[in-house]
């Protein structure tokens, strides 16, 4: 049985931009940039909420098993650009 778990919300946070953050953009990033000056390369990262209340109950009443399950994260690469905000 496969179970399919979709974020309520999400973001990307960027090391070198410590006050912005992606939450609204349709593509969420992951990257390391580089840095030619010798410096260390930032980094991004990304942030996710689920809501677990469902699966926690069928976890109580014994119809899923944590012994056999397995979570799997599927990452695309896209080449976007110019996407617009509304």
């Amino acid at each position: 049985m496969h179970y399919f778990l979709f974020p309520l919300k999400d973001s990307t946070i960027y090391q070198d931009r410590p006050t912005q953050n992606a939450g609204i953009d349709q593509i969420i990033e992951i990257n390391k940039e580089v840095v030619t000056d010798g410096d260390v390369p930032y980094n991004s990262r990304i942030l996710m909420q689920f809501d677990l209340s469902s699966y926690s109950q069928s976890f109580a009443s014994g119809e899923m098993s944590g012994s056999d399950m397995k979570f799997f994260l599927n990452l695309f690469t896209d080449e976007a650009t110019e996407i617009p905000l509304s």
